[in-house]
């Protein structure tokens, strides 16, 4: 929102936007780091793995709309499930490890 509000290509727009990619930067590091360590753990220590191939694009779609006999929507459990879709395409890389 800040960087939306600055002048683009100015001085404080680039700084901004420089720590932003480095934020973005961090995170991503952080990402690959804790992938290389889960590996590293599975292969270590576990005998056997094994992999299910899961389509993601299934696993993280929206809740089918519920109505009532009046015709208003029902609460139907999409706010708590769009927290669980944020953690699976936050782990996409790692489909579904059972040990």
């Amino acid at each position: 929102m800040r960087l939306a509000k600055k002048p683009k290509h100015s001085k404080p727009w680039k700084i901004l936007k420089r720590k932003i990619a480095k934020l973005h930067q961090l995170i991503a590091r952080q990402r690959l780091d804790w992938h290389f360590k889960l590996a590293y753990h599975l292969f270590s220590d576990v005998s056997v793995i094994f992999i299910e191939d899961l389509l993601l694009a299934n696993l993280v779609r929206r809740c089918k709309a519920k109505l009532g006999d009046n015709g208003q929507f029902l609460p139907n459990g999409q706010s708590a499930k769009s927290g669980l879709n944020k953690s699976l395409q936050d782990a996409a890389t790692i489909n579904s490890l059972m040990f």
